[in-house]
Parts: structure tokens; C-alpha cells; sequence
């Protein structure tokens, strides 16, 4: 394509010369006829909130370009070709086009800098705007950035521009405890709010960077689908790291779930939620995965329990009434809180066991009861679980329901244990508290409350706290009979005795 100038330049001589114009052959030093600039885009797949058919951009779609010098900053000055700031650009079959056509400079190599959507204001501070507010009934338009292309010489053929995505796009999944018997319609009818969401930014055409976030409000997610057991809903996001609260409404209902967020521009955060009694929401996991890649390359990120102000989790207050959690603090056994433990798989051996106190009147501290095995097994730090067998003389129990909680080399574990002395049934509630090491545990300590008697154990709400005097208790072989002390005859910790 000519430029105009070069056009006037040979009607004048012409006229003046009567010689014809040559438009394959210009005249003189400098006259070459300027290139086209030829785009075309490159982004996929498409987004569902971009205006296009079958991962196809669409005719009415709108780009903004800006051609620079190679090597400056587009915000520097005279960095932006004056014909090439802030151009309108069609999409057409995957093509940019504009009229005027976009022309290469005579001199010199350039970059491409391009967004969606076009934005008239945005030339004159290199800026625009983003709001994701208000997403109940549609998610916002998409924000889509491309600067890959930074040295390009004047070229007839055509040059990709590969788009990114500027938002992450957080998508949910929300499932429900069968004891809260939710039907079809309540998951129809199911809002999902996010509390202390940013909902607006400056996007900087320079790097494609946000800043100016701010604004926090609640926003209320668009609803994609829901069936007789679940109910999806999605949203875009602004790169940033927050701390919000879901909220998911059920009829009135309002299950709540705090989290701190870390969302990445270009990334797909998929997350399950499970709502569960006491009208709490659990983050049951999440996958990471970039937009623009498939979902075998996602990355699957296990979301640990979170842990309340006593450093213990949902799981464990289910299992632990307030007045069990009061009379086992009253013992006073350590709690080891946290949702990263370390591992504590193996067999130890607890001797000397010893009494510190008791919530009744009962043998004075430091009475030596019968030395204990305690195997922990099937550890699974994703959803904080263990499971718990504990061997003392005639008495064998298992933890019919164990969670752990610590971090570092601590940790403690609650347990409801289920087992038999002498041939007869009991149950409690177990606390034990140490700190691990590669030949045993430190600092070993149990609490219990009894919950289900029998004649020889202690009655319903006596406990006490023991420890195992030497301050060491190290990994053994686990046996299957019954521990006892050579030379001495002691009874287990649970009895009344």
C-alpha cells in the first residue's frame, strides 16, 4: 500500500513533468513505499466472556494497537509512531485490520503493544480501566494484553501477536453434606457471594501490569449450572492477594468460608467446596491450571483444613463437645496446633507411664500405671487424618475417628477411641501431644475423657493426663499381645483404680 504523501509526490511531477509515476520503481533516496503492517492473534482457547464463536474472535470484536520503537518503553517520550497510537483494530479470520492501514516506518525496527477490549481514552496516558463488579448475570468483558512482539522489521508477512489473559478466572464446584438433604432446588436456587473482593485496577499498557487495585465490595458469582447434588459458579478476578470470605446461601441458610487468595493473571483456580453441618463451608480442593493450556497440565493443590483460634480444625470440634474440650484443657495437656504436621507414622513405646492429674479424687501424681505401645498409621496431611491403636496390658483399643494437627516437628492428635479391657467395651476421648523425632517421640503426653463405662474403667467425664516420665518415647516393632512391665503387675490408665 502507498503512502499518501508518495501519491501527492507524483501527481505533482506529473503535472509539472508530464512524466507517469512508476509505483514500482519510487524516485530518489527515501522515497521507498512504506510496508503494511500485517496482525494476526494468536489466544487459545477463547474465553466464554469474550465476544466469540468456537474459540474464534468475532467481526465486531475491537483491539487496540500501539507501534513503538524498538527498544523504548511505551510510555517514554516519542516512543509511539504518531500514526500508530491507540489504533482501532478489526478482527477479521483471526487478521487485524484497520483503515488507515497501520504502515511500517521507512527506518528502523518496532514493537507491538495490543489489548482487548479497545479503549478510546487509552492512548492518552497509556492506561485503561477495569471493573469486574457486578458478575450475578454475566462476567465482565475480558482483558487481554499482548506485547511478545518487540524487534520487528518491516515485513510483508505476517506477525503473531500473542494475547494473554490480563484476569484470572476462578471457577466453583459446591457440593453438600448428605445430613443437610439439599434438593435440586436448593442448589438451583444456591447464591455464591465472595465478601472483600478488589473489584477495580488501572491496567498499564507498558507491561500489562495492574495497579490503582482497589475497592473492595462483595460480589455475587454467575451461576453456570446446578443438578440434584451440585452447583457450579464462576467469576474473573483481579491479580492480587487477599484475605475474603464465601458466602454460600441456601434458602436463607448462609455457609461461610474465609481464606486468604493469591490469584495470577492467566490462571484458572477451580475450587470445591463441601457445606457442612454447623453452616460452615469446606475447601475440599482446588486446581491450578493456566487458561491457556489443557487440563492434563494442571496442577493439583491440596487446601489443608483451616484451623480456628485454638489451632484445631473443623473435623476435630465435631468430635470434641465443649464440655470434652473443657475438661481436656482443664487437664492441661498441650495442643500443638496448625494444619502442616509432620509425619508420625510408627510404633512407640510409653514407659514410664505416669500420672500428672486427674479431674477427680483420685492416686496422687506420679502414680505409675502399665507401660503402653501407641502405633499411628495411614497418616494423610491432606485431610489431616491417622489412624490410632493402643495397646496396654488387657487392654486394646483403635481410634474410630483420629485427626492431627502441628506444625513443624510437633503435633497433636484427637482421637475418639473404641476398645475392650478385659473382654468389656469402653470408649474415649483421646489427646496425644509430643514432638517427633527419627528415633522416637519427645515429650510425650495423653489426655482422656472417658464417654461409655464399664465395670472396671473410669465413670463417664473422669479423665486424666499422663506422660511418659523420661521424657523419651522410642520407636519399637509393634507387637500384638499385650504389653506388660517384667517384675510388676500395672494397670491400664483407664481404670478406676
Amino acid at each position: 500500500m502507498k503512502n499518501v504523501a508518495t501519491i501527492v509526490a507524483c501527481f505533482a511531477v506529473a503535472l509539472s513533468a508530464m512524466t507517469g509515476c512508476n509505483k514500482d520503481k519510487p524516485n530518489g533516496p527515501g522515497s521507498e513505499e512504506r510496508i503494511e503492517v500485517n496482525l494476526k492473534t494468536d489466544i487459545k482457547p477463547a474465553s466464554s466472556s469474550l465476544k466469540v464463536a468456537n474459540d474464534q474472535w468475532e467481526a465486531n470484536d475491537r483491539v487496540g494497537l500501539f507501534m513503538k520503537r524498538a527498544g523504548q518503553s511505551l510510555t517514554a517520550s516519542g516512543a509511539v509512531y504518531s500514526d500508530a497510537n491507540n489504533v482501532q483494530m478489526s478482527i477479521s479470520g483471526g487478521m487485524l485490520t484497520s483503515s488507515p492501514s497501520v504502515l511500517y516506518p521507512e527506518t528502523g525496527n518496532v514493537g507491538f503493544i495490543a489489548y482487548y477490549p479497545y479503549d478510546a481514552n487509552a492512548g492518552a496516558n497509556f492506561t485503561v480501566p477495569v471493573n469486574v463488579a457486578g458478575q450475578a448475570n454475566g462476567l465482565p468483558v475480558e482483558m487481554l494484553y499482548s506485547n511478545n512482539v518487540t524487534d520487528q522489521e518491516a515485513t510483508p508477512s505476517a506477525v503473531t501477536l500473542q494475547f494473554m489473559y490480563s484476569l484470572a478466572k476462578v471457577e466453583l464446584t459446591v457440593t453438600a453434606n448428605e445430613a443437610l438433604n439439599l434438593s435440586a432446588s436448593d442448589f438451583a436456587a444456591m447464591t455464591v457471594t465472595v465478601e472483600g473482593l478488589y473489584t477495580q485496577a488501572t491496567l498499564q499498557l507498558a507491561d500489562g501490569t495492574f495497579s490503582s487495585i482497589g475497592n473492595k465490595q462483595a460480589v455475587t458469582l454467575r451461576r453456570k449450572s446446578a443438578t440434584s447434588t451440585s452447583a457450579t459458579f464462576e467469576m474473573l478476578v483481579l491479580p492480587s492477594a487477599e484475605s475474603v470470605t464465601f458466602k454460600f446461601d441456601v434458602g436463607g441458610v448462609v455457609y461461610n468460608h474465609e481464606m486468604t487468595v493469591d490469584y495470577e493473571s492467566a490462571m484458572l483456580y477451580r475450587f470445591a467446596f463441601g457445606l457442612g453441618v454447623n453452616r460452615t463451608a469446606t475447601m475440599l480442593n482446588t486446581y491450578i491450571i493456566p487458561r491457556n493450556e489443557a487440563q492434563q497440565q494442571s496442577i493439583y493443590v491440596p487446601i489443608l483444613p483451616p484451623v480456628d483460634e485454638d489451632g484445631i480444625t473443623e473435623d476435630i470440634r465435631n468430635i470434641l463437645p465443649d464440655d470434652i474440650w473443657e475438661a481436656l484443657k482443664e487437664l492441661g495437656i498441650e495442643i500443638n496446633g496448625g494444619n502442616n504436621p509432620p509425619n508420625i507414622e510408627g510404633t512407640y513405646f510409653i514407659s514410664p507411664n505416669i500420672l500428672v492429674r486427674s479431674n477427680f479424687a483420685d492416686n496422687p501424681p506420679g502414680h505409675k500405671y502399665a507401660d503402653a505401645e501407641l502405633t499411628f498409621s495411614k497418616q494423610d496431611n491432606t485431610n489431616l487424618t491417622v489412624e490410632v491403636r493402643f495397646v496396654q496390658t488387657s487392654l486394646e483399643a483403635e481410634g474410630v475417628g483420629s485427626f492431627m494437627t502441628g506444625s513443624g516437628s510437633k503435633f497433636t492428635v484427637f482421637t475418639e477411641m473404641s476398645g475392650t479391657i478385659d473382654g468389656e467395651p469402653y470408649k474415649t476421648v483421646d489427646v496425644f501431644s509430643g514432638e517427633i523425632t527419627s528415633l522416637g517421640i519427645v515429650n510425650y503426653h495423653n489426655a482422656f475423657i472417658n464417654t461409655m463405662e464399664n465395670s472396671s474403667s473410669l465413670k463417664v467425664g473422669q479423665g486424666r493426663l499422663l506422660y511418659d516420665s523420661d521424657g523419651f518415647s522410642p520407636r519399637i516393632t509393634p507387637t500384638k499381645s499385650a504389653i506388660r512391665v517384667q517384675g510388676e503387675e500395672l494397670l491400664p490408665s483407664i481404670y478406676s483404680k
